[in-house]
């Protein structure tokens, strides 16, 4: 999409061995990242890493869990929370497992970004039911801050239900499906 009149400038149809369902995209030192997952039977993902400018695949990451959403750090670490919200994970730049933590604050996240080596990411807190943007430290997976979002979109969604960018230091949402999302 181009920022300056926010049309269509290249478009893909993404599928990989079966894998359809669009869990985001993520712009990381290593390219563009998309995340595509099975069926409700299917618990796997695949996190494809693709050429920013020709859309092109040019590597992938499988995973063992249905993963809603990556991103990655300028140290090639690439991070995600899995479909349930109930883990985080760390991978090296080569697809290696790092780490894998439990999600201990209640919230059930939609989307991340690695925002001044912190990761940003916004979601639903189910204990108080509102809208949050957390901040977590990616190597101990520990909650830094926590920013509650009382905004609504047209849609009646909070706005961190589905995907979010912090861009020059504002952010940006996306809550809803649809033409005018």
């Amino acid at each position: 999409v181009r920022r300056d009149t926010y049309t269509v400038d290249k478009e893909r149809e993404l599928e990989w061995e079966g894998k359809y369902r669009f869990g985001g995209l993520h712009l990381g030192p290593d390219g563009l990242m998309a995340v595509l997952a099975g069926n409700a039977q299917d618990a796997t993902s695949v996190v494809l890493r693709m050429d920013p400018q020709s859309l092109e695949t040019i590597g992938a990451l499988e995973v063992p869990d249905q993963i809603r959403a990556v991103a990655q750090a300028g140290d090639g670490n690439i991070y995600g929370i899995n479909e349930s919200s109930e883990f985080f994970y760390r991978w090296a730049t080569d697809g290696t497992l790092l780490e894998r933590s439990a999600n201990g604050f209640g919230t059930s996240y939609y989307d991340m970004a690695v925002v001044r080596g912190s990761l940003v990411c916004s979601g639903y807190w189910r204990d108080r039911g509102i809208g949050v943007i957390d901040v977590i430290d990616p190597t101990s997976f520990t909650l830094l801050a926590r920013h509650p979002a009382y905004a609504h979109s047209m849609g009646g969604r909070w706005v961190t239900q589905l995907g979010f960018d912090c861009v020059n230091g504002e952010f940006l949402f996306l809550p809803d499906d649809g033409n005018l999302p």
